[in-house]
């Protein structure tokens, strides 16, 4: 697939009515549970940030 010379598009919104979101108590467990998987998955993100930097200082480095 080929993209136009100004990058890849954005695709457009989803079509159809929204449904109104219920926010998740964060005292339930399911609250928790959601804050700790949501705490992992940053932290994963911030690894993965930290380890691409460093390789970069590295290659700049040689």
């Amino acid at each position: 697939m080929t993209h136009p010379p100004g990058g890849p598009s954005t695709p457009p919104p989803p079509s159809g009515p929204r449904k109104p979101i219920k926010p998740i108590d964060p005292d339930s467990p399911g609250g928790r549970a959601a804050a700790e998987a949501l705490s992992q998955v940053l932290a994963e993100i911030h690894v993965a940030v930290a380890q691409r930097r460093a390789a970069r200082q590295q290659r700049k480095a040689a």
